[in-house]
């Protein structure tokens, strides 16, 4: 009751008091409410703030570790695929060692024998030889019947001259300088 006592000494004036209060409580209220709404603005702001913050950061978390699977997958793929690459490029090398061993050998037994070609070689340089005797022997006797030939020309000639001779001397058209006159 002490709070109304002084009201009660100036009742007059109360309806002007209340209605003085009633107004500066509107005032205060709507005062308050603004502030409040104010503070409320703030505090939805950084909560909202914080909000957009953790999701961003869970979002980037979540993208990091989505990158990172696809990458190890790929990384998987990309392995395999070299993985294959390499096995078919060291297969095809195998196959050509493989292919050119094959050939040398089958070229070396089939085709082309080094050993029999060594006895081609010597068979050969057999015959050459032999077929440089002979052609010496035949170059021999064709130079050996050649001087016969020569032989034979120039006796032949000796004895057509003789006769010449014989023939001018018995005829006496010539003076004989051989038997001495």
């Amino acid at each position: 009751m002490a709070s109304v006592a002084h009201f009660l000494k100036d009742a007059e004036n109360i309806i002007d008091e209340i209605s003085k209060r009633i107004s500066l409580a509107e005032k205060y209220s709507v005062k308050y409410y603004v502030n409040a709404r104010i503070i409320q603005k703030h505090f939805r702001g950084y909560i909202e703030r914080k909000h957009i913050k953790l999701v961003n950061e869970k979002a980037t978390c979540i993208q990091k570790n989505w990158r990172a699977f696809l990458g190890r997958n790929l990384y998987r793929v990309l392995l395999k695929k070299k993985f294959h690459e390499m096995c078919w490029a060291y297969y095809y090398a195998m196959a050509t060692v493989i292919q050119k061993n094959w050939r040398g050998y089958w070229t070396r037994s089939g085709i082309f024998s080094f050993v029999r070609l060594r006895s081609w070689l010597s068979f050969v340089a057999q015959q050459n030889k032999n077929f440089k005797c002979l052609a010496q022997a035949s170059q021999n006797k064709n130079n050996a019947i050649e001087m016969k030939q020569r032989e034979v020309e120039a006796k032949e000639w000796i004895v057509y001259i003789l006769f010449k001779l014989h023939h001018l001397l018995r005829t006496h058209q010539l003076s004989g300088g051989i038997i001495g006159d």
